[in-house]
């Protein structure tokens, strides 16, 4: 296999995905429409995603030794993500969830479960990959905790442009700010570090002077907006009659797309629009992982 293009961190997720036709009230209780098991976590689903649209990607992690550890890295195998970087510790539990998927809101209930106190990812790991990191294009983050900033100054150093895809504002993350190069931001990332209003423009420039040179916010039904080759940009969501059956991993799909976009040096404008197709298609089907659109299907959808 050729170097990955994108290497990625994170914590191995097992899903247990649930579509109900609506949340039961408390003490009721509902039909269930469809049901699957799969991997999660958002940079193992982002390289899932990548790895269906052609990508080369490698993942770094530490899964078990139990059946749903080799059903976890097989999954990942299934959709091109190079495994080789996942360390096997015996005994350790990967980290577990119940998403409960309303088919009638399109709102979601998620149950999730993960021991901290067991050994992970360390520095040692991340230098073992050193190389990886400094010959791919992109390091996709999640977390920015100690590993995750280890692996950033080996990028940084070698030229690598490090991505992070932030669901939650914390002091950590700010902090870790300078060591990124893209910052891919939820709505609540967005409502939490700047709980005052104002202008969106006002708090993109506050973001850039920290250190990212490319900003993007994600909205869901109204797309994304953001700074990128030194301007402003604004891409509307992907306009489709879709039915919205569940809606995990669309964040972690629009991440693909968009690096998709960017490897292939599209613009930002192409990428964000391939963003929210790949994120709109995820919606519309029952799976985080196995809902994302294939390469064929982008190519298709743009004419590449």
């Amino acid at each position: 296999m050729n170097h990955a293009e994108i290497v990625g961190i994170d914590i191995l997720w097992y899903d247990q995905l649930v579509t109900l036709p609506e949340m039961p009230a408390e003490n009721g209780s509902a039909f269930v429409e469809g049901s699957s098991f799969q991997g999660g976590g958002k940079v193992c689903s982002a390289l899932a995603a990548a790895g269906r649209q052609g990508i080369p990607c490698k993942l770094l992690a530490v899964c078990g030794d139990s059946r749903r550890s080799r059903f976890l890295v097989e999954d990942l195998q299934r959709h091109g993500v190079d495994t080789a970087a996942i360390r096997q510790i015996p005994g350790y539990e990967e980290g577990w969830s119940i998403v409960l998927s309303d088919a009638a809101s399109g709102g979601r209930r998620i149950l999730w479960h993960h021991d901290t106190r067991q050994p992970g990812l360390n520095a040692a790991d991340v230098d073992g990959f050193a190389e990886d990191i400094a010959r791919a294009k992109y390091l996709h983050l999640c977390r920015m905790d100690e590993t995750d900033r280890r692996a950033a100054r080996i990028a940084r150093s070698a030229g690598t442009q490090v991505c992070l895809d932030a669901d939650y504002y914390s002091r950590e993350i700010r902090e870790a700010l300078p060591m990124v190069d893209i910052l891919i931001g939820s709505e609540e990332f967005y409502r939490d570090m700047f709980p005052g209003g104002g202008a969106f423009a006002d708090h993109v420039r506050s973001i850039l002077r920290l250190g990212p040179s490319t900003v993007i916010f994600t909205f869901g039904s109204r797309g994304c907006r953001g700074y990128a080759d030194g301007a402003f940009f604004e891409v509307p969501a992907f306009q489709k009659n879709i039915r919205v059956v569940d809606t995990v991993g669309a964040g972690d799909t629009f991440d693909a797309g968009f690096l998709f976009g960017y490897l292939n040096d599209l613009g930002i404008q192409r990428s964000g629009e391939i963003a929210t197709f790949c994120s709109a298609g995820n919606v519309g089907r029952l799976g985080g992982v196995d809902g994302q659109p294939t390469l064929r299907e982008v190519v298709e959808r743009f004419e590449l």
